[in-house]
């Protein structure tokens, strides 16, 4: 009888050994899936910023400023963050004269993303003097 129950005690360290070397797998797999998610979610962003960036500067270069701004406000409906539909639409707003839009993104994007600032500060200045020179353009 005690050989029996000797038995049943190593089957159930046995099984509890099987259930613990299960568990630390799945719990393995399941943070080196969520790291491989994660990349490819960062791959399909960086994709998007590329391609609008490029979209950006086609529209920037054939002087289609509302096309550009109808882009990026589309974009930052859904993406508020967006660095480079951020980035477009202050560029929009600058096109067209509307110094204060374009300063209030400009340093959004910079304070948000302060690797945007060599990009912006110069901006941020011009759209600070032409505000202090004169009158500024304002969203209606």
């Amino acid at each position: 009888m005690s050989a029996s129950l000797d038995e049943l005690k190593t089957i159930k360290w046995i099984l509890v050994g099987i259930l613990l070397v299960f568990t630390v797998f799945f719990i393995f797999a399941s943070v080196v899936l969520k790291g491989v998610l994660g990349a490819i979610r960062d791959m399909r962003e960086l994709r998007k910023s590329e391609g609008f960036r490029i979209l950006g500067e086609q529209y920037l270069d054939k002087g289609q400023i509302s096309e550009l701004m109808a882009e990026a406000k589309d974009v930052l409906k859904t993406h508020p963050n967006h660095a480079y539909a951020n980035y477009y639409l202050a560029m929009a707003y600058y096109r067209k004269e509307r110094w204060v839009d374009a300063q209030k993104i400009f340093e959004t994007l910079r304070d948000n993303k302060p690797e945007w600032g060599d990009a912006v500060d110069p901006y941020i200045a011009e759209t600070r003097e032409k505000i202090s020179n004169g009158k500024p353009k304002l969203v209606r």
